[in-house]
């Protein structure tokens, strides 16, 4: 690995078997290999069932591949499609305080974190707020707020944008943008490409758990994307910059 790849996927191959008495297999991934540079924003494509959520697991080291090499520089963030599985807290404070005291912070510096992270996704007037009661938007923002806290330089979303209406999809984008903006590294998993593609400096698809494009995102468009069970947002779009949700 180069100094600026904090992730890299060497040959990722991820199979299972079809039956428990024979040798056959199924592949849900199959020969992956990518770099992740720091500062980059990906938006990683596929359809659904197309292995993205898989590969964000190994990515991130709590699933282990059948074959191939995972290299990292340091921890990585996840945001999963349903964040009630990753909120803990009984509030937004309680919730973010988990990680950052796990590392060892305390007080005060541990109330400065909170306070600031749940400021920077505009959830700090809902600090004491029962979680569970918080809107879909709201908890995948908490959850952001969990990862922000422990200060990881590389956050995955798996389908942020799942089940939002018009506000939150754009809220979220304009989260993820700031958090780019900050020095982050972003990795989008989704197969609503036209909701953050241009916020991007990088694409990928993985289609049957092959990856079959990574490059530019006005190179990704000039593809036939339907193919690989994707929706080209040019169909209805003159360009990538008319995808930014501003």
């Amino acid at each position: 690995m180069d100094q600026q790849c904090i992730l890299a996927l060497d040959k990722i191959t991820k199979r299972f078997p079809l039956t428990d008495s024979c040798n056959k297999y199924f592949y849900a991934l199959d020969t992956v290999s990518l770099s992740i540079h720091r500062n980059d924003f990906v938006v990683l494509g596929g359809a659904n069932g197309s292995g993205k959520s898989l590969l964000m697991t190994i990515m991130a080291g709590l699933v282990k591949p059948s074959s191939g090499k995972v290299s990292r520089t340091s921890p990585v963030g996840l945001i999963f499609q349903n964040p009630d599985t990753q909120i803990l807290g009984e509030t937004p404070w309680e919730d973010v305080s988990i990680g950052p005291r796990n590392l060892g912070i305390k007080e005060p510096e541990l109330s400065a974190i909170i306070r600031h992270s749940l400021e920077a996704v505009d959830l700090h007037h809902k600090a004491h707020f029962p979680a569970r009661n918080l809107s879909g938007g709201e908890k995948r923002r908490l959850a952001t707020a969990g990862i922000r806290a422990m200060d990881r330089q590389l956050i995955i979303f798996d389908e942020p944008f799942a089940n939002l209406d018009y506000p939150s999809v754009r809220r979220t984008t304009s989260l993820l943008a700031q958090l780019h903006q900050e020095g982050k590294t972003i990795v989008v998993l989704t197969h609503e490409i036209e909701k953050c593609l241009a916020l991007a400096n990088r694409f990928m698809v993985l289609h049957n758990g092959r990856l079959v494009f990574d490059g530019l995102p006005q190179d990704g468009l000039t593809q036939n994307l339907e193919d690989w069970g994707i929706r080209n947002p040019l169909n209805h779009y003159s360009s990538l910059q008319d995808l930014l949700w501003n």
